[in-house]
């Protein structure tokens, strides 16, 4: 379902009572506006389209919507703080994006935190690796570069 399909069957959405909604924010154009889309989370279909993400719009529309018990969210701070404000018995959820988005930051900085001491500890206690002998042919521009700085040396003396 597109965009445009959304905005031109926009007459057809009812006001109809949801206790599962989705909130998402999408760009109208990219880096520059954006708007909130809420859905139905179980059937899928969108319930409204607000015209902007600010914190006035969305507490308008919860508060002139039905009561709300449970809302998919996304991470944006402002969808949970006017959440919290409205209806402050609401389950928020995350999406699976964004579920999955948050386990990944937080793997992260576990492999930070544990990752570097172990690299440290097995340092101290194994010698630095040996290096590659090098091929014939890295051989031959090694030896050119050094052939070359020679000669550019004694030109200058």
């Amino acid at each position: 379902m597109t965009l445009y399909y959304v905005l031109s069957t926009r007459h057809l959405f009812q006001r109809r009572r949801v206790p599962f909604v989705g909130i998402d924010d999408f760009a109208f154009k990219k880096r520059q506006r954006y708007g909130v889309i809420i859905c139905d989370a179980l059937t899928s279909q969108p319930i409204d389209l607000l015209p902007d993400r600010t914190v006035e719009t969305l507490k308008s529309w919860l508060r002139n919507y039905p009561p709300i018990q449970r809302i998919s969210r996304d991470r944006f701070a402002r969808f949970r703080e006017v959440i919290d404000q409205i209806y402050p018995r609401a389950i928020q959820i995350h999406d699976r994006f964004h579920l999955i988005q948050n386990l990944w930051t937080l793997h992260d900085r576990i492999i930070q935190k544990v990752l570097p001491l172990r690299l440290l500890k097995d340092d101290n206690q194994s010698s630095p690796p040996s290096p590659r002998p090098l091929t014939k042919q890295e051989k031959r521009r090694k030896q050119n570069v050094e052939k070359k700085w020679e000669r550019d040396f004694k030109l200058k003396n």
